[in-house]
């Protein structure tokens, strides 16, 4: 099933480097870093952001696994 609710968007096409955190955390900071992104051999990492601090991680975008690629715009955390 498709994940809904509010999520942080891909700023870029890109593939997905690393995933910094799982399902059922918690987001502290909004400088959090949830996702790193590999774009033409440059490291982006993507933070939580202020609107989502205390904020739980509900589940992953589409192709959002590691060694997968997104497109700008696609969904890439969504939260609870």
């Amino acid at each position: 099933p498709e994940e809904s609710g509010e999520f942080v968007p891909s700023s870029l096409s890109a593939h997905v480097w690393k995933i910094k955190c799982a399902v059922g955390d918690v987001v502290k900071t909004a400088e959090d870093v949830l996702i790193i992104l590999e774009a033409m051999k440059t490291e982006v990492n993507v933070e939580a952001g202020e609107e989502f601090v205390g904020r739980k991680v509900k589940g992953f975008g589409r192709g959002v696994k590691e060694g997968g690629s997104v497109q700008a715009g696609d969904a890439l955390v969504y939260f609870d």
